[in-house]
C-alpha cells in the first residue's frame, strides 16, 4: 500500500473517530464551560458586593437565611473584602468574556476538529483559571462553607487542563499532527505533568 493511500485512510479513521465523538465531548465541554462559568460568577458576586453596600446587605441577609444557595452566599459575602479595584475587575470579566466567547465559538463551529476542540478547552479554563477576581471564592471556601469544598479541585482542574490542552493545541496546529513527529513525547510529557498535579 503506498504511503498516500495509508495517509488518506488514517485521515478518515480520524474524522470518523471525531465525529462519533461529538455527542459526548459537547457533554463534557458542557460541564467544563458551566464549571468555568459559576467560579466567574462567584467573584462577580464578590466584586459587586464589594462596591455597592445595598447589594452586600441583600447579600448577607441571604447568607444568613436557610436556603440551599446560603452557602454560596456566604462565600459571596466572606470574599467581597478581597475584590480587586473596579477597573482591574472589569478588565479581568472583558479578557474572561473573550475567552470563553472564543473558546464556545470554536467548538461550536468546529466540533469535529481536534486542534479547535483543545483550543476551546484551553480559552474556557483560561477564563476562570487567570481571572484573579474568581480566585476570591476559592481562598475563602473552606473556612466559609466546607460543603462547597468541591470548588477547590474545580479550580485546578481549570488550571491542569486549559494550561495542557493549550500546549497541546499548539504543538499539533494547524492540521493535528506533531511535527517533526518525534516530538510527540513532548505532548506526553504534558499530560503527565498534569495527572501529577492531581496526584
Amino acid at each position: 500500500m503506498s504511503e498516500e493511500r495509508r495517509r488518506t485512510r488514517s485521515v478518515v479513521a480520524l474524522r470518523w473517530t471525531f465525529a462519533r465523538s461529538v455527542p459526548a465531548f459537547y457533554v463534557v465541554f458542557s460541564l467544563y464551560t458551566a464549571a468555568a462559568a459559576f467560579l466567574l460568577l462567584l467573584g462577580l458576586g464578590s466584586a459587586l458586593a464589594a462596591a455597592s453596600p445595598a447589594i452586600f446587605e441583600v447579600l448577607q441577609d441571604a447568607a444568613g437565611g436557610g436556603s440551599r444557595f446560603a452557602p454560596m452566599w456566604r462565600v459571596i459575602v466572606q470574599s467581597a473584602p478581597l475584590s480587586e479595584a473596579p477597573g482591574q475587575v472589569l478588565l479581568d470579566y472583558f479578557l474572561s468574556g473573550v475567552n470563553l466567547g472564543l473558546g464556545v465559538f470554536l467548538v461550536w463551529h468546529r466540533p469535529q476538529d481536534g486542534v479547535a476542540r483543545l483550543l476551546g478547552l484551553a480559552m474556557v479554563g483560561t477564563a476562570a483559571a487567570f481571572n484573579l477576581q474568581a480566585h476570591t471564592a476559592f481562598a475563602t471556601v473552606d473556612t466559609v462553607a466546607p460543603e462547597l469544598h468541591a470548588i477547590v479541585p474545580i479550580h485546578w482542574v481549570l488550571h491542569a487542563v486549559s494550561g495542557a490542552a493549550y500546549l497541546h493545541a499548539l504543538l499539533v496546529f494547524p492540521n493535528g499532527r506533531v511535527v517533526p513527529a518525534r516530538l510527540v513525547w513532548l505532548v506526553r510529557l504534558v499530560y503527565v505533568f498534569m495527572w501529577r498535579r492531581f496526584c
